[in-house]
């Protein structure tokens, strides 16, 4: 900043550091709606900060207008989670955002159809593509995104911690030939299809996912629900009292995450900015 320290202080880094306190610490952003301060948590289960430049940029743009906040913190949401989706690095989702900080600086309503907030034909397409094997791409990305439909099944934020739970196969990657598994899924193609699918995986403790294994259904059930249903997470509780687990259960519960994720994120039905195809 022109004019020496006392400006840039005043003027910089003194209005920034504020408005780091409050994306640092949310609860004491009272103004802001309980839905927006919970993106925040969600923002800080993906283990970096890249996106936090462009929560800065805007929020001093729009001088912490609660509503703007509420409305780009959800397109925020968005991206990051989409990036992750996409399976892009980290130098490269770094860039997008940095490209997100000069688009808000040009014009903060983030409006035209080619504003990098926004997700391209390809990328939504690429992310539909992604979806089908997420857990064998990413686990990590996998686990977060069980997590947040999680909640969306639950109703509410469930404050899980998402160090403390992981991933587990239903119909495991390796059944024993003899198992009961082998029977319901005798084709490979299918089975590995089914394995890798969204409708098979559930949440669970690290414990539980050892215990569990390559366990018959009736067995891996018994420790899901040790104690009824209650204590499992939302979304393995839907997995209570079945007796059978075949291709078209896994094929519907597909389904029905797929809505969810479509209805966090609009990656189904949001407007997208036209792109070239790729070379």
């Amino acid at each position: 900043a022109s004019g020496g320290a006392e400006p840039f202080f005043d003027k910089v880094l003194e209005p920034y550091a504020a408005i780091f306190r409050q994306l640092t610490y949310p609860a004491k952003s009272a103004a802001l709606k309980p839905a927006t301060l919970q993106t925040f948590t969600y923002l800080g289960w993906l283990g970096s900060a890249d996106w936090t430049p462009a929560a800065l940029a805007f929020w001093r743009t729009c001088n912490g207008d609660p509503v703007a906040l509420d409305a780009f913190f959800i397109r925020l949401d968005r991206l990051a989670y989409s990036l992750r989706l996409l399976g892009i690095g980290a130098d490269k989702r770094r860039a997008r955002f940095h490209s997100l900080v000069r688009a808000i600086k040009k014009n903060p309503k983030l409006d035209e159809t080619d504003n990098p907030i926004e997700l391209t034909r390809d990328e939504l397409r690429n992310i539909q593509y992604n979806l089908r094997n997420l857990h064998a791409r990413s686990q990590l990305t996998c686990k977060l995104v069980l997590l947040r439909v999680n909640d969306l099944t639950a109703g509410e934020p469930q404050a899980l911690d998402p160090a403390n739970y992981t991933v587990e196969h239903v119909l495991p990657q390796k059944p024993a030939r003899s198992s009961e598994w082998r029977t319901w899924y005798p084709a490979a193609d299918e089975r590995e299809a089914c394995t890798q699918s969204l409708g098979n995986l559930v949440l669970v403790t690290r414990d539980d996912n050892d215990r569990a294994r390559n366990m018959e259904l009736s067995r891996k059930l018994a420790v899901y629900f040790p104690r009824g249903p209650e204590a499992a997470t939302a979304i393995t509780r839907e997995l209570f009292a079945i007796t059978e687990w075949r291709a078209p259960q896994i094929i519907e519960r597909e389904q029905r995450i797929l809505a969810s994720v479509n209805m966090l994120w609009r990656l189904e039905t949001a407007r997208s900015r036209n792109s070239a195809d790729p070379k």
